[in-house]
């Protein structure tokens, strides 16, 4: 009996996975079955390999049964078409179509010296929150209006396909340089800045576009297929809903971001993260009300790296939801230490960020709940940090998690307040506790007119709604007066303190005395 479903692991030496989809391919094997690779990342050199080879669809690692289970039911329930021409999904030409596409796209650059074409390789951003927090039917509605606004914005000369998973590419032809193509890019990303209505549910979807331009020197479709994933990498790593055109640095970049990941896997089997914990203190009265924890890797070369050194890579690999789960679960941990070890600072808040992918993950309420009950903490003590981003991409799912989070007494603070959307309806439409008024904001305060209305402005918002607020990234004693002048609840930064290991935490909460320390503060001397 011949399989449906062929899986092969393209981690296998001697290029065994190629083979075997090879084989398939030709028909000896399985003529009729589809294959579906496992790969440890997505990376421009194996997705090459992958799209030459004829995969169906390919798995990125660490990945969970849910994810394989879908992705299964997907590639054996849909019906073959002849030779793949279109997919059947979303309608959209397959890889099959797209790459005898730009083999006629190279022949006629080859012949006319004044022309030009790109291929604009698009990912839609964070969607895995989207399958794992809304469901992958949630997801494949949103594939097929992601196919449908791209083919709007194509011309009857372009193509557009859809190779695997959240995958699209755009061949833009007729160009007379980059210009064409960075063009379409921006009129990609202001089609997409308006939310999609999935059948009443309001999902916000970004992409990021890596673009490669044809040029006499590229020899196969794979190879510029190739160099536009490598930039669209670059697009990510600037902060997604953004576009990068290839250049050959970026070779330079993707090898420094594989040796990361193998750093990163390393890391956390070796248990190379530390939690670092920064003050929070009010005012007035200068009492020590909670700390925020903070990651930190002791990299064994490297030294004491912060999360901008990583993050980002753990969020593309899939680690950062166990990593965020080890953070609160040590912080936790500790803080139950300190309440029980220091009555007199009772009662002490710890404040623990999650990522966006950690908080539209569907076990996250559940995770907390068993953190708070390990530790022995109270769901009042620990204050959990979003992101306005977080909160506005998926504002139905977002309420209903936070909604469950408060129901285990838990505090919301939304940090970076005013660097994102920054919107009244959002503040009133979500259960916030505390706003977070960001650094770049507070460092400029005292010398951009700008940047005192902001603070002004959000500490007013804040007062006639009832929430808190705390600023962050303090410095100067001037600083902490006019804050103070403002109103604002509380605050953290370097004129307190650091972020701090453990040990150094602990002794800075027990040498602390509020009556003292504030007006020392204050007293200090700028510069």
């Amino acid at each position: 009996m011949l399989p449906d479903l062929v899986i092969v692991d393209w981690r296998l030496p001697g290029e065994v996975g190629k083979k075997i989809t090879q084989s398939v391919r030709r028909g000896i094997d399985a003529p009729a079955a589809r294959v579906l690779a496992m790969v440890p990342r997505t990376v421009p050199a194996m997705i090459a390999d992958i799209l030459a080879a004829g995969c169906d669809d390919f798995l990125t690692m660490p990945f969970d049964l849910r994810e394989i289970h879908a992705r299964i039911h997907m590639l054996v329930t849909r019906p073959q078409t002849a030779g793949d021409l279109r997919d059947s999904l979303t309608g959209l030409v397959t890889r099959t179509v797209l790459l005898e596409k730009l083999e006629e796209a190279f022949s006629r650059a080859r012949r006319k010296a004044d022309s030009c074409f790109a291929v604009l390789y698009c990912d839609i951003d964070r969607f895995k929150n989207v399958n794992e927090g809304m469901g992958h039917a949630t997801g494949d509605r949103l594939l097929c209006t992601v196919a449908r606004r791209l083919e709007r914005l194509a011309r009857p000369t372009d193509t557009v396909a859809r190779l695997v998973g959240d995958e699209f590419v755009l061949v833009v032809e007729d160009l007379s340089d980059v210009r064409g193509a960075t063009a379409a890019a921006e009129r990609i990303r202001a089609e997409f800045e308006a939310p999609f209505d999935l059948d009443g549910l309001e999902v916000f979807a970004s992409l990021s576009i890596g673009i490669a331009v044809w040029e006499p020197q590229y020899q196969k479709p794979e190879d510029l297929l190739r160099d536009a994933d490598t930039a669209k990498y670059r697009a990510k790593a600037t902060g997604r809903n953004n576009f990068a055109v290839f250049d050959k640095q970026m070779h330079t970049r993707v090898v420094e971001i594989l040796e990361l990941e193998n750093d990163l896997r390393r890391a956390i089997a070796r248990q190379e993260f530390r939690p670092y914990y920064q003050p929070i203190i009010s005012i007035p009265g200068g009492r020590i009300v909670g700390f925020e924890v903070l990651s930190r890797w002791q990299h064994p070369t490297r030294g004491l790296l912060g999360p901008v050194d990583y993050i980002g890579v753990a969020e593309e690999m899939g680690a950062i939801i166990h990593m965020d789960r080890w953070l609160a679960e040590e912080a936790c941990r500790q803080l139950r230490t300190w309440q029980t070890k220091y009555r007199d600072f009772l009662p002490l808040t710890m404040a623990v960020n999650i990522s966006g992918t950690h908080f539209l993950h569907h076990d996250l309420v559940r995770q907390i709940d068993l953190i708070l009950r390990n530790t022995g903490l109270y769901g009042e003590s620990l204050k959990i940090e979003v992101t306005e981003s977080m909160l506005v991409e998926n504002t139905e799912y977002a309420s209903q998690m936070l909604e469950q989070l408060r129901a285990l007494n838990i505090s919301i603070s939304l940090d970076d307040f005013g660097t994102g959307y920054s919107s009244l309806t959002y503040l009133r439409r979500f259960e916030i506790d505390t706003i977070k008024i960001d650094q770049s904001f507070v460092s400029t305060m005292l010398e951009d007119e700008d940047s005192s209305q902001i603070v002004k402005t959000v500490v007013t918002l804040a007062k006639n709604l009832g929430k808190e607020t705390v600023a962050e990234g303090v410095e100067t004693a001037s600083q902490l007066e006019a804050l103070r002048a403002l109103g604002v609840d509380h605050i953290q930064g370097y004129l307190v303190a650091r972020p701090m290991p453990t040990d150094e935490a602990e002794a800075f909460l027990a040498a602390w005395k509020p009556v003292e320390m504030l007006p020392a503060l204050s007293d200090r001397e700028e510069g």
